[in-house]
């Protein structure tokens, strides 16, 4: 799901799930579910948590450089459609 991997990528930046939900107006909790989410529906663990911090483990890494290509690849046919 795009929407889900646009909400990684902000939080994998800001390494908050508050600011990331404040970043894309949605409610904490509303984050706080797709991120589990999404480790769940693939079997892996993308941020070890330890005392209320978030921590991005080497497949996070990796996600998020695949990601981004994906998510501006995303932007760029959108631009190219729009002219």
């Amino acid at each position: 799901n795009i929407r889900h991997l646009k909400i990684f990528v902000i939080v994998y930046q800001n390494m908050s799930v508050t600011k990331a939900a404040k970043i894309l107006q949605y409610s904490a909790a509303a984050v706080y579910t797709i991120n589990p989410g999404l480790e769940n529906d693939y079997g892996v663990c993308l941020f070890d948590r330890l005392n209320h911090r978030l921590y991005r483990t080497p497949l996070a890494d990796e996600l998020y450089t695949r990601a981004c290509y994906i998510l501006d690849s995303l932007d760029e046919l959108d631009q190219h459609t729009q002219t």
